[in-house]
Formats: C-alpha cells, sequence, structure tokens
C-alpha cells in the first residue's frame, strides 16, 4: 500500500492511492518536488516491495507497505520541525519498522558567523533530531537518513555535521563512485 501523509497536510501535499498488501511499513520522507517525489517514490517502491508477479523484478520486501510522507514545501525547503514531525508521525501515529530520509543538510560543527550561525545552534539542532531517532528506535523504528551530496569524508574533516544523518539510533547512508568520490 502507498499512502501520502503529512501529519498536518496542506491542501496541495497529500493524495493516497493503494498499491500493494501486508508486512512491514516503510516511510518517505524527501525533499523534492512533487514529479520528483513521485519518481523516487516510484523507484523506492519497486527495490522494496516490488511485487511477485513474473513481471520484472522483486522487491526486497514484496509484502511491505509503504507510506511516503512529505515534509517540504513545494520548492524542497524544510524548517527542521517539520522533518521531527514526520519522524515522531512515522513512529507513533503509523507504527513504521522502517523510516527512510533522502534528505539532510550539511552544518558546520563550530557554526558560521557569515551564516549568523552559532555553534550552540547546530549542537541544539543534532540534540533534537538525537531525540527525535531515539524516540522512533523505542517505537521499533529504523532510521535510514541521506549521508547528503556534499561529497563531505568524515572520515577526515570532523568540522561538519550532517543531520539527521548524524544524528544518534539512525543509520547513514551514502554512494561512491568509482573513484571514491
Amino acid at each position: 500500500m502507498l499512502q501520502e501523509l503529512h501529519p498536518t497536510p496542506p491542501a496541495d501535499w497529500t493524495r493516497k492511492s493503494k498499491v500493494g498488501r501486508g508486512g512491514k511499513r516503510w516511510f518517505r520522507i524527501t525533499v523534492e518536488g512533487r514529479k520528483a517525489f513521485d519518481q523516487h517514490v516510484a523507484a523506492l517502491r519497486g527495490i522494496v516491495a516490488a511485487a511477485d508477479n513474473a513481471i520484472g523484478v522483486i522487491g526486497v520486501a514484496p509484502e511491505a507497505d509503504i507510506i511516503a510522507l512529505k515534509v517540504v514545501n513545494q520548492i524542497g525547503m524544510a524548517e527542521f520541525s517539520w522533518i521531527i514531525q514526520g519522524i515522531l508521525y512515522a513512529a507513533a501515529e503509523a507504527d513504521a519498522d522502517f523510516i527512510n530520509m533522502s534528505l539532510g543538510g550539511s552544518f558546520p560543527k563550530h557554526g558560521n558567523p557569515d551564516w549568523d550561525l552559532p555553534a550552540w545552534v547546530v549542537a541544539y539542532y543534532l540534540s533534537l533530531f538525537n531525540r527525535a531517532l531515539n524516540f522512533a528506535a523505542q517505537r521499533g523504528a529504523t532510521v535510514i537518513s541521506a549521508a547528503g551530496n556534499a561529497g563531505i569524508n568524515l572520515n577526515h574533516d570532523l568540522n561538519w555535521v550532517l543531520l539527521p544523518a548524524q544524528a544518534g539510533n539512525g543509520m547513514a547512508i551514502s554512494a561512491t563512485g568509482p573513484l571514491g568520490q
């Protein structure tokens, strides 16, 4: 089943449709626009829950329910509070087993005066995401976040914080090119 939900959905964000049956529940939180959102959810749905119907490939969990949750505005921007609401909603209200977030941001750990971003604000946001992911984990959800597209190698550069990827009780994923790029 594919449902697109939001804790308090604006009229132009919500659309529901059923496309699967029983099993694990996945939440998809994205920063993409409407068309890209639909395409990304379709791709994720295919990887995770493509049916065992002798057509194409079989998903890794063909019996899964997928619930798509969009927490951004029409141009792909989000307040951290919207993302955190989405995590809490997915874990508590929708009882998700997995929460997959294809979103994130990178922030200088020690702040940046040019951005009017003191270090305490970065630490505060990290603590908020830690609490949200800890809550999701306590509810039994595995939270997976994108490590971002900035190419920051945290093995060598510890001056950055990736949110929500570096929050506690979550898992960050990324991809590399053939040369580790």
